[in-house]
């Protein structure tokens, strides 16, 4: 990370009086690479007067750079380069190409590499290379999750041959810009295995264009974090090779598939990992159903009764093309039975089309439904978060920054228009009850897409029924396959853990301010308990309101404030950590999110436009109560605009009522608005803070969201008693 200071610059981005003001919030810097600035992608930030930016990616390459010309494709003669370089330029109008002509020698495998995509470029590549003639190459093409492209062609004679670049999708405009590495360059296309167990010494095989080497020896420390990646280094290609360059660090034995294993189950014992490849051939009998003759590995181990274990692959992650699913088989080779879903009213979906990303579906009923109640929409299986506040928004279901989460290994899927969504009971998989006219759908131990932190890689939690033998089925969910399609996949037990993070990464704080910080637990191996969050090393003047990230929930807001002092300059010595604990099983697991130069720097702004409170600071509820509370704006310096206030982290059972479309909102003319909480009859007795947090719509030098003190709310089971638990 590179931060700039611009503390010279003060004056004229705070002056407000002067026409000068509107240039200077524009910052032209110019960055110079140091020899030895490793290759790859950097983040910059800029501090000032105003706090800390959010960051921009910046590319460092290791070859010279030609940019784009206004020579067309039809005068090949002008501007040609010699290969390699890297061709930068700008796909500004709708359907434009660039065209770039170099010569090249026959048998030259060339390899154009766009890394427009990691530094923040919509533009979607479509390269071609072609020749005098104008024919079209034959070339391999390959788009990455990381938002590389990869073009690969064979030169077939000596010549003059043309590159263009186009955004596939035939849009355009100043941002789709692109930086494309072009020339005979080395490229690592596959690693075998793709992982190594730590503290041990490897052989690994290497595949790909243009290499010196087919193998290198890694060595693995043994302090290394398992999970973690290990960049493997060529000997005289250590930057100009691309690809997937790294390995994983492993915890077991790691183990190679044996072909043929689709029909006979290659035998392996747990823990394993298994590092293989779904290939395109197969022997697999016209009377199997399950895939029509694409390739699928089998490998069977044997589990007790009663214990849980995980099933992992790690593919898409690593680079791979495959899009995994597994299933758990049985002896006999049928699907082991997980649950057993019961219909009990319908609904269905309206106003859109809804994505498998949505967090939030528009319904037409929702009398029948509750918070937390189970739905299915197709083969999806969710959990109701929140009920719309009225016929015009949507229902929330439970999700993960955003990205509703299917549950018992279900995926979530688009939805059509009048797709219906049922309320749904979820029971033991040997469940039986009287036919009520309604779907019963029957759930297997299988996946598809582990989730937003897995992509497209499967992740299963396998309950074992009963001792005995099972087989993990791996194959890709289209029935594709072929070199790129390798994957590492893992049998063992649960190791359940958590890792916060925190939003805004720097936190901007107004002289004598408060602001929200949200919290986020990533959960790991079926971990749901609750987790306590604070920071710790502040800057004098700033402290921190601890929180809690209640069971089974991902987020939970902090407040920051600041002391109103004679200097407004933050500590720029202190770097503030972030912290997580909680119980798993008997012991106290703590993580700790540490901060660096460019990572939790907490800046002192000016005064904010703004102060938010809450009366009363602490109240009391039983479930099934309403409870009156009244927020006050404060505004300062002749603020008058309206500001929308939201109500975050009430505890799971407690919402604002009566709110509208516009939620809870002081107009210009008012200085306080009265919100009711209601208790749902099912909230469990609790203690939690929850904080008012008012925006500021209005162009502001000063942060956007304020937010009021922490007021601490009690849920019991009675007015005078009943237990309460923080």
């Amino acid at each position: 990370g590179v931060v700039f200071d611009t503390e010279h610059l003060s004056a004229a981005l705070v002056d407000s009086n002067s026409q000068q003001e509107v240039n200077s919030r524009v910052l032209e810097i110019e960055v110079t690479a140091a020899q030895d600035v490793p290759v790859g992608v950097h983040r910059l930030f800029v501090r000032s007067a105003l706090g800390m930016t959010g960051s921009v990616p910046i590319l460092v390459g290791p070859l010279e750079e030609k940019a784009e010309t206004d020579v067309s494709e039809q005068d090949p003669e002008v501007d040609v380069a010699a290969l390699p370089l890297t061709f930068t330029g700008v796909v500004s109008e709708t359907a434009e190409k660039d065209v770039f002509f170099f010569e090249a020698t026959a048998g030259e495998h060339l390899v154009f590499e766009s890394v427009a995509g990691q530094v923040g470029s919509p533009l979607s590549p479509l390269m071609l290379v072609q020749d005098q003639s104008g024919t079209i190459l034959s070339s391999e093409f390959e788009y990455l999750a990381s938002g590389v492209s990869v073009l690969s062609c064979l030169i077939p004679r000596n010549g003059r041959y043309s590159f263009s670049v186009s955004d596939r999708r035939y849009r355009g405009g100043s941002n789709f810009f692109y930086r494309i590495r072009s020339g005979r360059l080395p490229r690592i296309t596959g690693i075998s295995p793709r992982g190594v167990k730590r503290g041990t010494t490897s052989e690994l095989m290497i595949e790909g264009y243009n290499l010196s080497q087919k193998t290198v020896t890694i060595r693995v420390p043994e302090e290394a974090a398992i999970g973690s990646l290990i960049p493997i280094e060529l000997e005289n290609e250590k930057e100009l090779v691309s690809g997937s360059k790294k390995v994983v660090v492993g915890e077991w034995d790691e183990q190679v598939e044996v072909e043929p294993n689709d029909l006979t189950a290659q035998i392996v014992e747990i823990p394993v990992t298994i590092n293989g490849r779904i290939t395109q051939h197969s022997e697999i009998e016209p009377s199997d159903s399950i895939v029509d003759k694409k390739d699928v590995d089998r490998f069977q181990f044997h589990a007790r009764g009663k214990d849980r274990l995980v099933v992992e692959v790690q593919a898409s992650r690593l680079g791979s093309d495959l899009d995994s699913m597994v299933d758990i088989l049985d002896g006999q080779g049928e699907l082991v039975p997980r649950a057993r879903v019961r219909a009990v009213s319908e609904t269905y979906l309206v106003l859109r089309d809804h994505g498998s990303r949505d967090r939030g579906m528009r319904i037409q009923s929702w009398s029948d439904l509750a918070v937390d109640d189970f739905v299915m929409i197709g083969e999806e299986l969710l959990k109701i978060e929140t009920l719309p506040r009225g016929p015009d928004s949507d229902m929330v279901f439970q999700n993960f920054r955003g990205q509703r989460l299917g549950l018992l290994g279900t995926t979530p899927a688009s939805h059509a228009l009048g797709t219906s969504l049922y309320k749904v009971q979820v029971f033991p998989s040997d469940s039986r009850f009287p036919d009520n006219g309604m779907p019963v759908v029957n759930l297997g131990f299988q996946n598809d897409d582990g989730g937003p932190t897995y992509g497209a890689d499967s992740f299963l939690l396998f309950d074992v029924p009963k001792d005995g033998d099972y087989i993990v089925r791996l194959r890709d969910v289209r029935g594709d396959g072929g070199p790129s399609f390798f994957y590492r996949i893992t049998v063992r037990k649960p190791r359940p853990y958590f890792a916060v993070s925190m939003t805004p990464v720097n936190p901007n704080i107004p002289d004598g301010g408060r602001i929200p910080v949200t919290v986020t637990a990533e959960r790991f191996d079926g971990f749901e308990g609750p987790i306590q969050v604070w920071m710790d090393g502040l800057p004098s003047g700033v402290s921190c309101e601890p929180g809690s990230i209640s069971e089974g929930m991902f987020s939970a807001t902090l407040v920051l404030s600041h002391q109103q002092q004679e200097s407004s300059q933050s500590d720029t010595d202190c770097f503030p950590h972030l912290y997580g604990q909680a119980m798993i099983g008997r012991r106290t697991v703590t993580h700790v999110l540490e901060a660096s130069s460019t990572s939790h720097v907490v800046s002192i702004l000016p005064r904010p436009d703004i102060h938010v409170r809450v009366e009363p600071q602490e109240l009391t509820m039983v479930p099934g109560q309403e409870q009156v509370l009244k927020v006050f704006v404060d505004r300062v310096d002749g603020f008058s605009q309206r500001v929308p206030i939201q109500i975050q982290n009430l505890p799971k059972g407690v919402r604002v009522l009566d709110v509208g479309l516009n939620g809870v909102l002081v107009t210009e003319q008012e200085s306080s608005r009265e919100f009711v909480l209601f208790a749902e009859p099912w909230a469990r007795p609790q203690r939690r803070s929850f904080c008012a947090v008012g925006r500021v719509e209005a162009s502001s030098a000063t942060a956007a969201e304020q937010a009021s003190s922490g007021i601490v709310l009690t849920i019991t089971e009675s007015v005078t008693t009943g237990s309460v638990s923080d």
